[in-house]
C-alpha cells in the first residue's frame, strides 16, 4: 500500500515538473517571438534649427512616444538654422545609415522636396509644420498656418488703432512656413488700415531706435525671443505679438513684455509625430490626422488650467 502511494506521488511530481517546464518553454518562446515582431524602430528627428533649446517641449513628447511605441530616437540639429543644404545632407545620411522612420521639420519644402521623395522610398517620413505629402511624406503634424495668421492679425488689430505702424519681423533665414505667415498677416493688417513694414530680426534694433513702431509681430520662436530681448529694458515699448511657447517666450509673456502669443501644445505635437512615424514604419493602420489646434494666450489667461498644461507640459 505504501509503495503504491509512493509511486503515485512520484508520478504526480513528475507530471507537475513536466507541466512546469512546458509553461516555462512557452513563456520564453512567446517572449522571443514578441521581441522579434516588435523590434525597435530606428527613428531620426531632423529639425530646422541649430539651437535644440527651441524644441525642448517637443523633444520631451518625442522621447515619451519613442519609449511607448518602441523606437530608438536620434535628435539632430543643423549647423546653420534653416539651411536646406545641411538638412538634405542629414536626411540622406540617416537614410543611408538605415533609419526606418524620419520626423522632419523642413526649412524649405521645395528645396528639399526631391530628397524627401527619394528618402520616402525606404523610410517612413512624417513632417512637422509643412505638408510634404506631394513629395512622398506619409503625414504632417501642423496647425492651419493661414488661420493662425488671421488670428494673430485680428489680435493686433484689436490692440492697435487705424493708421498705427506695425513691424512684422522674421529671421533672415526664415523657414518656408514662416514666410507664408508673414505674407498672410501683412495682408490682413493692411486691409484694416495698419501701416506695415517687413524687416529681418537682425535689423529690428535699427527700427526700434529710429522709427519706433506701435506694435511688432514675430512669426517664429527665434525672432520672438530676440525682439523681447531687445525691448525688455526700454521705457517705452511697442506691443509685442508672436508665435511659439519656448520657456523664454513664456517668461516674457509672464513679465508683460509680450502681449499675445499663438501657441500649440508642443509636447503633444512631438509625441504625435513620433507615434505616427513608428506606426507608418510598421505598416500599422493610422487615423487621419487633422490640423493641430492653437490658442491665443495673454498674461491674463496664461494660468488658466488648459493653458497651463500647454505652456508647462512637463512641469
Amino acid at each position: 500500500m505504501k509503495r503504491r502511494i509512493k509511486k503515485r506521488t512520484l508520478m504526480l511530481m513528475s507530471v507537475l515538473f513536466l507541466l512546469g517546464l512546458g509553461v516555462l518553454f512557452s513563456l520564453v518562446t512567446f517572449d522571443r517571438l514578441g521581441t522579434e515582431s516588435e523590434a525597435l524602430i530606428e527613428l531620426s528627428v531632423i529639425v530646422r534649427d541649430s539651437d535644440s533649446g527651441l524644441w525642448t517641449a517637443s523633444r520631451y513628447g518625442m522621447e515619451q512616444a519613442a519609449a511607448d511605441y518602441g523606437a530608438e530616437l536620434r535628435f539632430l540639429t543643423l549647423t546653420t538654422s534653416n539651411s536646406s543644404d545641411s538638412q538634405q545632407t542629414l536626411l540622406e545620411r540617416e537614410v543611408s545609415n538605415g533609419a526606418d522612420a524620419i520626423v522632419l521639420v523642413p526649412a524649405d519644402p521645395i528645396a528639399i522636396g526631391e530628397s524627401v521623395r527619394a528618402a520616402s522610398a525606404s523610410a517612413s517620413i512624417v513632417t512637422m509644420e509643412s505638408d510634404m505629402s506631394d513629395y512622398g511624406a506619409s503625414a504632417c503634424i501642423c496647425v492651419d498656418g493661414a488661420e493662425l495668421s488671421r488670428a494673430i492679425g485680428a489680435s493686433v488689430i484689436e490692440g492697435t488703432l487705424d493708421g498705427d505702424s506695425v513691424i512684422i519681423t522674421y529671421s533672415s533665414q526664415a523657414n518656408f512656413q514662416s514666410q507664408l505667415r508673414v505674407t498672410e498677416t501683412a495682408a490682413t493688417l493692411r486691409e484694416n488700415g495698419r501701416r506695415v513694414t517687413l524687416c529681418s530680426v537682425e535689423r529690428i534694433g535699427m527700427y526700434l531706435n529710429f522709427s519706433p513702431p506701435d506694435a511688432v509681430i514675430a512669426l517664429d520662436s527665434a525672432a520672438l525671443e530676440r525682439v523681447a530681448q531687445l525691448v525688455i529694458n526700454r521705457e517705452e515699448r511697442p506691443k509685442i505679438y508672436g508665435t511659439g511657447a519656448t520657456s523664454d517666450i513664456v517668461h516674457y509673456l509672464e513679465i508683460g513684455i509680450i502681449e499675445v502669443i499663438a501657441a500649440k501644445n508642443e509636447y503633444a505635437a512631438g509625441y504625435l509625430a513620433v507615434q505616427t512615424a513608428v506606426q507608418k514604419a510598421r505598416h500599422e493602420k493610422t487615423e487621419p490626422i487633422d490640423y493641430l489646434p492653437f490658442y491665443l494666450i495673454t498674461y491674463e489667461t496664461m494660468y488658466e488650467p488648459d493653458n497651463q498644461k500647454l505652456l508647462f507640459p512637463v512641469s
